[in-house]
């Protein structure tokens, strides 16, 4: 049996729509306020992970062993979350965030490691915007340094 696995990055404040949306595979979400993040490192280390600007087209592909390691972080995330909580709880629940962020970094590198070209939103944006302009024929002489 095959299974097919959809894993999606969202960073903060980005807006999500979904719609008549039926799966039939397992997934987790993990949804936390920044100020979780807060006098943490990972609060300013988050934003060094590319892959939350991907594009939807852009799907992390795990192998088998990658799931069993994401699914074994998020089960230890979710027993320390409903446990009794003690001035460990926080500290261990951001680290094993941090293990699933790292994990999937490195699996997203594995997925385009023969890929050279740039990707992500702002990119894709830039490229379009490009192709539209000299499509156009807007770029002249007038676009060239006097």
């Amino acid at each position: 049996m095959t299974m097919t696995w959809l894993h999606v990055f969202m960073k903060p404040r980005q807006i999500l729509t979904v719609q008549d949306v039926k799966l039939k595979e397992k997934g987790f979400a993990i949804h936390f306020h920044q100020d979780f993040l807060t006098g943490h490192p990972l609060f300013t280390e988050i934003n060094k992970y590319s892959y939350f600007d991907y594009e939807t087209s852009e799907a992390l592909h795990l192998s088998p062993r990658e799931e069993k390691t994401m699914w074994s972080l998020f089960h230890k995330m979710e027993t320390e979350y409903h446990n009794n909580p003690d001035e460990f709880s926080k500290s261990i629940i951001i680290s094993h965030l941090d293990s699933i962020l790292k994990y999937a970094q490195r699996f997203y590198k594995r997925q385009f490691i023969d890929r050279k070209p740039l990707s992500g939103t702002t990119v894709t944006k830039v490229n379009e915007y490009l192709s539209s302009y000299f499509e156009k024929g807007e770029a002249g002489e007038r676009d060239c340094l006097q």
